[in-house]
């Protein structure tokens, strides 16, 4: 199929009337209001041909973010040909999320309970906002972490990433702009040192790290480290970490053991 995208002008409108379309209950109802057909003046033809996208999502309650890596998959490979450029075109997202992509993102991102506006539309002074839009996400958090090395699993960082909402949040939004290589990079030592330290509580430990490798990107080009020298580095950090807080630790891990005993 030809992949289409709105006009600017169709964008400005759709965020105008946000919260009117709230209130009236446009973004309740199961079925879109957006169409090729109704709105046929603000849809316009790209010219790149992508196979139909088909995001799954439960309809009976259980957990649609379990369903995030298989989703990540679908859109990455189906939009694989996308340029960085391109995919930061946000009547682009906007497209999809108003029309094919419309049930999904009631399923994943429903206004009524969530309240997440953000998920909806992208925030102009955020850079980070591409990684938090309902359908963008899925297509950013693969390409940032698609490891074409790995031939026998290329998504096994993207699957690390989204296993910890932690991990988006504090450092993949973060990475954002930096270069890909490292980005990967730090994810793959990461992944290697909590899978050799299995540590209950992640969450703190990636925000110091993330503090502590920007403290070293003050004073040097870290990015032009090799994958061994950023371990190093990493490990070195993440060691400290948890040698600092190693009674806090023990004292989770305790608390679990009796818990299991009871």
């Amino acid at each position: 199929m030809e992949l289409f995208y709105i006009s600017q002008d169709y964008l400005n409108i759709l965020k105008n009337e946000f919260e009117k379309n709230i209130e009236s209950g446009k973004y309740y109802s199961n079925e879109p209001f957006v169409s090729n057909e109704h709105n046929s003046e603000f849809i316009l033809k790209s010219n790149i041909n992508v196979e139909n996208i088909n995001l799954e999502f439960y309809t009976d309650g259980r957990e649609n973010s379990k369903l995030d890596l298989k989703n990540a998959k679908e859109i990455y490979l189906k939009l694989k040909k996308l340029t960085r450029r391109q995919a930061t075109d946000e009547r682009l997202w906007q497209y999809l999320l108003h029309t094919s992509c419309w049930e999904y993102m009631r399923y994943r991102w429903p206004l009524e309970k969530s309240g997440n506006k953000e998920r909806y539309f992208l925030n102009d002074k955020n850079d980070r906002a591409i990684m938090r839009h309902g359908i963008s996400r899925l297509w950013w958090i693969a390409h940032e972490t698609y490891d074409s090395d790995n031939q026998l699993d290329p998504f096994h960082l993207t699957e690390f990433v989204l296993s910890d909402q932690d991990l988006i949040r504090n450092f993949l939004e973060r990475a954002f702009y930096r270069n890909n290589t490292f980005t990967k990079n730090m994810l793959i030592c990461m992944k290697e040192y909590f899978n050799t330290n299995q540590y209950t509580n992640k969450r703190d430990a990636i925000r110091y790290l993330v503090v502590e490798i920007n403290k070293i990107s003050a004073i040097r080009i870290i990015e032009d480290l090799s994958k061994d020298e950023l371990k190093v580095i990493i490990n070195k950090i993440l060691d400290e970490y948890y040698k600092n807080n190693k009674r806090a630790y023990k004292n989770i891990n305790r608390s679990e053991q009796l818990s299991l005993l009871i």
